[in-house]
């Protein structure tokens, strides 16, 4: 039987001059391929539970190596150093109450505050790992994961979209199917009965967190 390899978009590293920026900014920022140096940007950061004056890792882009200024909420500033312009690792203030709060990045480039982008992380006495997915595999239509940190009420995140529902885990074992996916009944159409190699990325996630890294899940549609 012949099978067809779907293309797969790709974020393409492109390399990045400073020359444009005023030396003092081109000489603090460091230069990352793929990544928008003149734009603070912040993408996720981990873990999501951490305990006051614990460490949390953001990844993101335009971080200064050491005129970066972290705030929880708009609020309780904290200064940080990044050596490469892409991570940045944080220690949670210990005066910061137990509660969620949103984290955003400012340098001399400006801000990564974004009304679309919420990275969130909640602070608490007793912080709980993310999920972790160690294996994966297929079997008709059921995709089941075996890891650890999964609870009651869980979301999968692929490349063919999320759970149309919460999904109920004994901690160890995740089951969901593909057409529980909001997007397989649209790709199914477009593949117009033919199949095709199929790469699905799996993140979960849940009240603790996400999977720091998505697990790569190779299918035939």
């Amino acid at each position: 039987m012949k099978f067809f390899s779907l293309p797969v978009l790709l974020l393409v590293a492109i390399p990045v001059s400073l020359s444009f920026l005023p030396n003092n900014i081109g000489r603090e920022i460091s230069a990352a391929p793929g990544m928008r140096v003149n734009r603070v940007m912040l993408f996720r950061a981990y873990p999501y539970e951490v305990r006051p004056g614990g460490s949390v890792t953001l990844e993101g882009s335009g971080f200064s190596r050491s005129l970066n200024k972290v705030y929880f909420d708009g609020g309780f500033p904290i200064t940080a150093t990044s050596t490469n312009g892409t991570t940045m690792a944080v220690v949670v203030p210990n005066s910061l109450p137990e509660g969620q709060y949103q984290l955003t990045v400012s340098n001399t480039l400006g801000s990564s505050e974004n009304p679309d982008i919420k990275i969130p992380i909640k602070v608490t006495s007793a912080p709980q790992p993310g999920p972790t997915i160690k294996n994966a595999s297929l079997s008709g239509e059921t995709v089941t994961l075996l890891g650890e940190g999964f609870t009651v009420q869980n979301t999968v995140m692929t490349t063919l979209g999320n759970s149309s529902a919460t999904l109920y885990s004994d901690g160890t074992t995740l089951s969901f199917r593909l057409s529980e996916l909001s997007q397989y009944d649209q790709v199914k159409k477009q593949l117009q009965g033919n199949q095709y190699l199929f790469t699905l990325w799996i993140f979960v996630q849940n009240e603790h967190g996400t999977n720091k890294n998505p697990y790569k899940l190779d299918i035939v549609l």
